[in-house]
């Protein structure tokens, strides 16, 4: 017998009988578990629209039959919660599970309502949770129906469990090595996914109408396609293009199955992308829904291999502006653009998005931390596009991996470092060697004295007070350089968090030498940071010692310059 995979309400499961085997371990869900159950189930009753066909899902079922009794493989918790809940609903008929390890339990479970099972509830540990269950559920609809008034919340939730659930029933061949899969389900931790039962259900033989060969023929095809487009989303640089939203899918192309759905039917549950597969089977053949698949994929994969396309596209769904599934949606469906209208309304869509923010120039760390975020993305973004190099692209991935943060190109305190005497003591050390560095090449005599503060500096009695007053006394000396006004955009550059942390606190020329080591060591570094510290924007790069007014406003026009098409007028 082939295996079966199909959609069963809850009502299909009654006079069933369920043999829990030896391998398995006993009931064991707690408080918590079947509150939530019953929560989701609330929640679903409530908002559903039940006329339109929606449905709460719930996990597969794994069994396979043995004579009159199916054994289940996977889901023993679930289905053991789902027949206590009815027996406090007093349905008449339900299903029978019966576990191998608890002689008598089918017989406890049949009559869990009744008082008379305290000695034997406390000696069995299985009875012991499966009564907690029971009286979790009991004292639930007792507090729900009271603060809310629900009088009759017991009969519609008979209704909604037996004809508006739905389980996936996936029953194996009765030759399979049952404990082998369980022990891949549970000890190995390697769940079902919706993509694998999606699999299990396009390959499905009674999907087919052709004869043998072909079938055979068809479904091999399937399989090896579906394996190439897996392989190209295992691909972090494609998945996190076209995904930043949710990107731990253990099977990636679970993501394409959700998203030929998009804007479709609601259903409920972890399952639901499975649950809308199996709908669209009932109207459609497997080749077209494989198509909408493979469609849905080579659109996505046009524009990864696009420059352009993928990095507007990058940027927009990167700040969480818009998404794939949305621009497919308008591009395919909705308004049926060509090519060259799908980019226009990429880049009205950036426009919107830059003209909120005004004028760049006036952009404060403090004020609007989150517009400067998506000004710098965008000017590394574009600057890595405009190098009409078909093999430079910006690093999504490592952008999405990471958190970022906004790093101060000239020092703004000593905040950072301030609780550490170690870390006070290197920066001493540091910054001397960088200023020493300087005044070889600088005729300027503050940097004598900067020099002398720091090679008497006491960093045997180091204080956090004494170190301040060292510091500020150092800003002081070299404010007409760098001017007051550090938290404007000018002097902010893009870095990631952990990075920020290890510079935060250093001049220019101490973050210069460290920017370097890391981009040496292949760490990823954003381009238009990198070139901060490279004085690639400076119009006079002599020195490298420190971050001037002069380099603030270079900075600030080839920021301005790079966005100039998707800045306002008065802006630019």
């Amino acid at each position: 017998m082939a295996n079966i995979i199909e959609l069963w309400e809850v009502n299909k499961l009654i006079n069933k009988k369920f043999y829990i085997p030896t391998y398995q371990r006993g009931y064991r869900w707690d408080v918590q578990q079947v509150e939530d159950l019953l929560n989701d189930l609330y929640d679903f009753k409530n908002t559903a629209n039940t006329n339109a066909g929606e449905f709460y899902c719930l996990q597969p079922i794994v069994v396979t039959k043995k004579d009159d009794k199916y054994d289940v493989i996977d889901g023993q918790q679930r289905l053991t919660t789902i027949l206590i809940i009815l027996k406090y609903l007093n349905q008449r008929k339900t299903y029978t599970i019966d576990y191998a390890t608890r002689h008598g339990s089918e017989e406890f479970l049949e009559n869990i309502s009744s008082k008379a099972h305290e000695e034997i509830v406390e000696k069995n540990i299985d009875y012991y949770f499966m009564k907690k269950a029971y009286e979790t559920v009991e004292s639930w609809f007792e507090k729900t129906i009271e603060e809310n008034e629900e009088y009759s919340l017991e009969t519609e939730m008979t209704t909604y469990l037996l004809k508006h659930c739905k389980v996936i029933w996936y029953e194996v061949d009765e030759d399979v090595d049952a404990e082998a899969i369980f022990t891949r389900l549970n000890i190995g931790k390697i769940p079902l996914t919706n993509a694998e039962l999606i699999k299990a259900l396009l390959l499905k033989k009674s999907n087919y109408s052709e004869n043998g060969t072909i079938t055979y023929l068809r479904q091999m095809e399937i399989a090896t396609e579906w394996d190439m487009i897996e392989n190209t989303l295992q691909d972090d640089g494609v998945w996190y293009f076209i995904n930043p939203r949710n990107p731990e899918l253990d099977v990636r192309i679970e993501y394409i199955f959700d998203s030929i759905n998009y804007l479709n039917f609601k259903s409920y549950g972890e399952f639901a992308t499975f649950y809308k597969i199996n709908e669209m089977l009932k109207v459609m053949t497997v080749d077209k829904i494989w198509k909408k698949v493979k469609d849905f994929f080579q659109t996505i994969m046009e524009w990864y291999n696009n420059q352009q396309f993928f990095h507007l596209i990058g940027f927009l769904t990167s700040r969480k502006i818009t998404s794939i599934e949305e621009l497919r949606y308008e591009y395919k469906v909705a308004n049926n653009y060509t090519k060259s209208e799908l980019l226009l309304k990429i880049k009205q869509m950036i426009c919107a998005r830059i003209a909120k923010i005004g004028d760049i120039g006036e952009l404060d760390y403090d004020d609007d931390y989150e517009m400067i975020n998506t000004v710098l993305l965008l000017f590394n973004v574009l600057t890595v596009m405009n190098k009409g190099n078909a093999y430079s692209r910006f690093r999504f991935d490592e952008y999405q991996k990471n958190q970022w943060s906004l790093e101060h190109i000239h020092a703004q305190n000593a905040e950072g470092i301030l609780n550490s005497t170690d870390a006070m003591r290197a920066w001493v050390d540091e910054h001397l060697c960088s200023f020493k560095s300087i005044a070889i090449s600088s005729d300027d005599k503050k940097y004598e004295h900067i020099i002398d503060l720091l090679e008497n500096f006491d960093k045997k009695h180091i204080t956090q007070e004494n170190f301040k007053r060292m510091f500020d006394e150092i800003c002081k000396e070299i404010e007409s350089d760098y001017g007051t006004d550090l938290n404007n955009i000018s002097n902010l550059a893009l870095l990631e968090k952990n990075k920020n942390s290890i510079l935060s606190n250093s001049f220019f020329d101490v973050k210069r030498r460290k920017i370097i080591e890391m981009d040496k060591d292949g760490e990823f570094i954003p381009v238009c940071t990198r070139n901060v510290f490279l004085k690639y924007y400076s119009s006079d790069a002599s020195q490298h010692q420190y971050w001037s007014k002069k380099d603030r406003a270079d900075y600030l026009l080839a920021i301005k310059e790079t966005l100039k098409d998707y800045l306002p007028e008065d802006y630019q």
